[in-house]
């Protein structure tokens, strides 16, 4: 189809269907509140083109150009995009449902309020991209790119990202939810006010971050490296922490309610006024930890290590603490409610 035959046409019905486009500039038209289904663009140039609240149902993009492109508001239904790149747009409120990515570049983009469901991403570059208050749910993202991206506020829900690397991005007060993200590479990051729940974080390396104020609960943190990080006032609540290394960490005021896990390492930290109820832990190394005033009731502690702690003020209530060492521990008015827990015999002591 010719440039002069499609645009009658889109202008007298406002709408294409089962056509090919091949080669076709779009340069400075208007097509907004268009129609397309079951069509293809193979080598379309849309530059300066506006395509507001355009819909399209079943149609594929071959090697095409986007360039200052506005599709705010546009519905995308079943759609694909091959070698596709993306300058300068936006996608403001924009819905993508089924939609097929690949080896695409999306460059100083305005995708904000965006709703990409159950979608697939390989081989993506996202450069200078704002998410901001974008939803991403059941999408899979694989070998992609996230570089000097903005996603404040963002929601991913029930998301697989594997070989994703992120570079010079802010995702603070983003939500994860069911997320799949293992092995990536956090460190010295700032990722502060963010909820990760029921997520896979396992054997992320979160070195030197900041994460203040987040929400790790119901998550598998399993063999993560949290050391020198910053990560007051959050919550570790439920998850699995096994072979994690927690050593220098800052945790305080932190909640680890019902988290287990064995050989985690939180030499050095400082988890004051913590709350540590309800834990099962095994082969735990507290060595020069400061717990003062956190709690550790009920909590069920395995063939753990308590060397040089500050346990002072602490509250151990109906704790089971079986073959575990508590040797040269300050528990200056630390709070019992079983008389078996104060025998030198039992706790190894050294109240300094």
């Amino acid at each position: 189809m010719k440039i002069k035959t499609f645009l009658r046409n889109i202008k007298d019905e406002k709408s294409i269907q089962s056509e090919t486009m091949n080669g076709l500039n779009f340069d400075g038209e208007d097509l907004n509140d268009t129609k397309y289904i079951d069509c293809i663009f193979n080598h379309c140039i849309f530059k300066n083109v506006n395509l507001e609240n355009s819909t399209y149902i079943g149609v594929t993009f071959n090697n095409c150009f986007f360039i200052e492109t506005d599709l705010a508001g546009a519905m995308l239904n079943d759609i694909s995009f091959v070698n596709v790149e993306f300058v300068r747009s936006i996608f403001y409120e924009a819905m993508f449902s089924n939609a097929n990515f690949e080896n695409t570049l999306f460059k100083s983009l305005n995708l904000q309020s965006t709703m990409i469901s159950e979608s697939k991403f390989n081989k993506i570059t996202f450069e200078s991209v704002q998410f901001d208050e974008a939803i991403f749910a059941k999408v899979t993202m694989e070998n992609i790119i996230f570089k000097k991206s903005n996603f404040y506020k963002t929601s991913i829900v029930e998301a697989s990202f594997e070989r994703v690397k992120f570079d010079d991005v802010d995702i603070r007060k983003s939500i994860f939810n069911n997320l799949t993200l293992k092995n990536q590479d956090f460190s010295n990051k700032t990722l502060e006010h963010c909820h990760f729940i029921g997520s896979d974080l396992s054997g992320c390396n979160f070195m030197g971050a900041k994460l203040v104020q987040n929400f790790f609960m119901q998550t598998n943190l399993s063999n993560t490296n949290f050391e020198n990080v910053e990560a007051s006032l959050s919550s570790f609540e439920g998850s699995n922490l096994s072979n994690s290394n927690f050593k220098n960490a800052d945790l305080s005021i932190t909640s680890f309610i019902g988290a287990v896990g064995e050989n985690i390492n939180f030499e050095n930290a400082n988890m004051s006024s913590s709350n540590l109820s309800k834990i099962s832990v095994s082969k735990a190394n507290f060595t020069n930890t400061n717990l003062m005033y956190s709690l550790l009731d009920y909590s069920h502690i395995y063939k753990s290590t308590f060397y040089k702690s500050n346990l002072s003020f602490c509250s151990f209530h109906s704790v089971t603490h079986t073959n575990s060492l508590f040797f040269r521990t300050n528990k200056k008015f630390a709070r019992y409610d079983d008389k078996k827990l104060l025998k030198a015999e039992n706790w190894k002591r050294d109240v300094s």
